[in-house]
């Protein structure tokens, strides 16, 4: 068999093991394909891995903060999963498996791109031993008139702005599950699941969030894609993300 020549995680799964994990790739959307722009065609010997090696890496914390990356391979729709068992299976898995996204506030509903600041995932309850393939529920987080037209929501996002620093639209950053439910509760923040029925776009994903970057597993051609400004610029805080990215491609070991 072909030896390896880039790290397991960035390899897209095969038609059988995506069918097996209750997904139907005929029926996904803009799943690589190497020659993408975001993906090459490459060797693995890996039994349920393709040869279609993802380039694109992609920033999350975790529901604690911590920095986290991860490959996009698949977006999901209502009929992307199989009529079976397996496929009940893993809409269940998808709808339980929450990533938050940041769209800016000037954009439409629904669109997550261009984004304001770094995803916020979730990876409690098991995800890294019972998410083969990496599903996640797309939620949208949006700042509410309370958060920034009231005296009591301005000093909120003060006080998270000073810990945390500010995202593109010039509110806090936001890092951890609990502060985005604080916020929620308190009403500064709405959170809104992409509807079901996939009518404002793909309501899932097939993105395995890596559970150890170190010792190359990030690839030294990959790249990284964080919120920047019109210039280019990123944020300070998309800024530690992409000093441990540089590190962990350099030298397989994070910065520190």
């Amino acid at each position: 068999m072909a030896s390896d020549t880039g790290p397991i995680y960035s390899f897209d799964f095969t038609d059988s093991f995506y069918r097996a994990n209750g997904i139907e790739p005929t029926k996904v959307l803009d799943r690589v394909n190497g020659n993408d722009g975001i993906s090459i065609v490459d060797d693995t010997s890996q039994s349920n891995r393709r040869d279609v090696r993802v380039l694109l890496t992609v920033t999350t914390y975790d529901h604690s903060g911590n920095l986290y990356f991860f490959h996009p391979f698949a977006f999901l729709m209502p009929d992307s999963f199989t009529n079976n068992s397996a496929g009940q299976a893993a809409r269940q898995l998808a709808e339980s498996a929450n990533l938050y996204a940041f769209p800016r506030a000037a954009n439409p509903q629904g669109e997550a791109f261009p984004k304001r600041q770094d995803d916020v995932s979730d990876l409690r309850d098991g995800y890294f031993s019972n998410n083969p393939l990496g599903l996640w529920k797309i939620n949208f987080v949006r700042y509410t008139p309370a958060a920034t037209g009231t005296p009591a929501g301005q000093a909120a996002l003060a006080q998270l702005a000073a810990s945390n620093g500010t995202d593109l639209d010039g509110t806090p950053v936001i890092r951890t599950l609990s502060e985005l439910e604080s916020l929620r509760d308190s009403g500064y923040v709405t959170i809104r699941a992409a509807p079901v029925d996939g009518s404002e776009g793909p309501p899932w994903f097939s993105c395995p969030i890596m559970k150890d970057p170190r010792n190359g597993a990030i690839a030294p051609d990959s790249f990284l894609d964080v919120p920047r400004d019109a210039n280019g610029t990123p944020t300070a805080a998309s800024q530690e993300f992409l000093n441990e990215f540089q590190c962990l491609k350099n030298t397989g070991d994070y910065c520190n």
